[in-house]
């Protein structure tokens, strides 16, 4: 039942997901197309697991409104982000222990997501990077192909790429 599962969720993903991700990418440019890229990374994201969607949401917001709040403290930012990644990585045994067996289910590229956060939040305060919106910072983070492997990568070079491509004619 699982392999049936998982070919069923390639099968879906390989004959619609891609193909009409590839075709919006290659027709809209600008913040349309990375807007509706971030909403079908936040999809895409989602099928791992509904909840741990909140996990990288509430993730991002906090980092966003961290960097809006005060660009200059960054440490704090950063040292919440490993408290975090520490709970749902490295502290499962402890919790098995004490909360009757229940245990953390780990966000799928939590590792990715936290170090790419911090990557920013460094970027944002030693190296002059351009003010940007809400939508452009979180698309960054869930860009669905980098979001479970990486490579983590600068914000700038990122959204230079994605605004510069041309639409196919």
């Amino acid at each position: 039942a699982s392999n049936i599962l998982c070919y069923s969720i390639l099968f879906c993903f390989f004959s619609f997901f891609f193909p009409i991700t590839f075709l919006i990418s290659r027709i809209l440019t600008g913040s349309k197309k990375i807007f509706v890229l971030l909403i079908l990374s936040l999809i895409f994201y989602s099928f791992h697991n509904m909840i741990n969607l909140l996990v990288l949401s509430s993730s991002v917001i906090f980092n966003y409104l961290s960097l809006r709040k005060n660009s200059q403290n960054i440490y704090l930012p950063i040292l919440i982000n490993l408290v975090i990644l520490f709970i749902f990585k490295y502290s499962g045994d402890f919790f098995d222990i004490l909360l009757l067996q229940e245990t953390l289910i780990l966000p799928l590229g939590i590792s990715f997501f936290t170090f790419q956060q911090i990557s920013y939040l460094l970027e944002k305060k030693y190296l002059n990077v351009e003010k940007h919106n809400f939508i452009e910072y979180a698309f960054f983070v869930t860009f669905f192909p980098q979001l479970i492997a990486g490579p983590i990568i600068k914000f700038k070079d990122m959204i230079i790429q994605i605004k510069n491509q041309k639409k196919v004619k």
